[in-house]
């Protein structure tokens, strides 16, 4: 187990494939964001455009923004064996893990607002 997953709430993005059954055993909710490849894309080339040679905020130190054919490789490669796992898990869930597939950035937003009405959540908004 992953230091964490031992914690009273957490929230893992993506990640290797090899920890989801583990995680997906130990989690209450699976959200799924689902957007299409291409504006998906587009947020990735404007990302890097704007923050080429800094370190984000959202990044470890020493980790500047950078083009990276090997990057833009993993996203061609990953965008379809990402979606079949997902599919596989949403078509046959474990029963205890409350299911949300977001497919539109509306979704997220809709579902953002649900998180911030529910204080229980922990979502860093909320009162």
């Amino acid at each position: 187990m992953l230091e964490a997953e031992a914690k009273p709430q957490w929230v893992f993005k993506g990640g290797s494939s090899k920890t989801w059954e583990n995680r997906m055993s130990l989690a209450d909710t699976l959200i799924w964001i689902d957007l299409p490849l291409g504006p998906s894309a587009w947020r990735v080339l404007k990302r890097t455009l704007r923050d080429y040679g800094r370190t984000r905020p959202d990044l470890p130190d020493g980790c500047p923004e950078q083009f990276s054919l090997e990057f833009w490789k993993w996203i061609w490669d990953t965008r379809l064996t990402g979606r079949v796992y997902a599919t596989r898990i949403f078509a046959d869930p474990p029963e205890h893990l409350t299911l949300h597939h977001l497919q539109t950035r509306a979704d997220v937003a809709t579902h953002l607002k649900t998180l911030d009405a529910d204080p229980a959540m922990g979502h860093p908004t909320a009162p």
